[in-house]
């Protein structure tokens, strides 16, 4: 088996566990109970410590240092596997037959030497993620909760598809329809996963059909996967020399394919066709993997202010600025 199926697998079945822990009460997170670790929270403290190290492991660092990960809330631990999970599979495809055939030398966590391939020290590392796993969902039947099946085969029949390489992901101009469908990713994914109401889906909607009235110096795209548009993204004409960055969004199941990557390399060499030289976008503080993104694209953060809207709390939306000038 690739790699590629292994470690999407792991991306699904850690989000997919999270997402199902976070639709419970919120106290659950940080309720203790009966296990190696206290409470959901600490488990996944670990589990995700545990990755990095892995991950440093894998790059050749013999004794990597711990690093603690945020993880007072499901949304923040969630966002904190994605960015560690985007780093590592840029990392593992940069790896060739050859390195994962290599033997690297490590100290484990009690000081005693190792030496494995890279290729068994990437299984240990899948492994080790699902024995906890495991142990999440005893936490559940503790608290006579349902867990829910994250096998390798539920994954297999949940994402229908094998894993996509890049060019068997289609990149194309919005049609008939389109719109409505981005509009409808959009809500379902923020009201999910974030918990963002409707007065964001209006706002998302009253943009997309002020662009069908008016779309000159701008385009849409959407992200096909064999027929199925899982995501999408928009360049929007501000001025004569600056464009806005607009509708990014990617289906979760979807994430660390390269998917988000391509979208954003269209998105700019449109903008780059169109001689813009500028171009901003807006999005808010807790989209911590999309800023991740932003900032490896060269954006930087240039203003912030305050958003009581959409959630029950108050977000910090972000404005995000490229000078593509310099960029070229």
């Amino acid at each position: 088996m690739e790699w590629q199926s292994m470690f999407h697998y792991h991306k699904w079945a850690t989000q997919k566990l999270l997402n199902h822990v976070g639709s419970k009460d919120r106290s659950l997170f940080h309720q203790e109970a009966k296990n190696s670790f206290k409470t959901i929270s600490e488990t996944y403290g670990h589990v995700i410590t545990v990755d990095d190290l892995w991950f440093k492991r894998l790059k050749g660092i013999e004794k990597p240092d711990l690093v603690d990960f945020d993880v007072r809330s499901v949304l923040s631990t969630k966002e904190a596997f994605a960015r560690l999970h985007t780093d590592m599979e840029a990392y593992l495809e940069t790896l060739t037959k050859a390195a994962w055939k290599e033997t690297l030398h490590f100290t484990n966590m009690k000081g005693h030497p190792f030496s494995n391939t890279r290729e068994e020290m990437f299984f240990t590392f899948i492994n080790h993620s699902s024995y906890h796993r495991g142990q999440v969902t005893s936490f559940l039947r503790q608290f006579d909760l349902d867990g829910i099946p994250v096998d390798y085969i539920y994954f297999s029949r949940d994402t229908k598809i094998d894993t996509p390489h890049l060019s068997e992901v289609t990149i194309r101009p919005f049609e008939a329809g389109d719109l409505g469908y981005v509009g409808h990713l959009h809500g379902t994914l923020y009201d999910k996963t974030y918990g963002f109401g409707p007065m964001f889906e209006y706002y998302v909607m009253k943009g997309l059909t002020e662009f069908m009235i008016d779309n000159d110096g701008g385009e849409l795209w959407v992200a096909e996967v064999n027929g199925k548009v899982v995501g999408s993204i928009a360049i929007t004409k501000s001025t004569d020399t600056e464009a806005q960055l607009r509708w990014f969004v990617l289906d979760e199941e979807f994430h660390g394919r390269g998917i988000g990557k391509k979208l954003m390399e269209t998105a700019l060499n449109f903008c780059a066709e169109q001689n813009y030289q500028h171009v901003f976008l807006w999005t808010v503080n807790i989209l911590e993997v999309a800023r991740h993104l932003y900032s490896k694209y060269n954006f930087t953060l240039t203003e912030e202010k305050p958003n009581d809207e959409w959630t029950g709390t108050t977000l910090l939306e972000e404005r995000w600025d490229l000078d593509l000038a310099v960029d070229k």
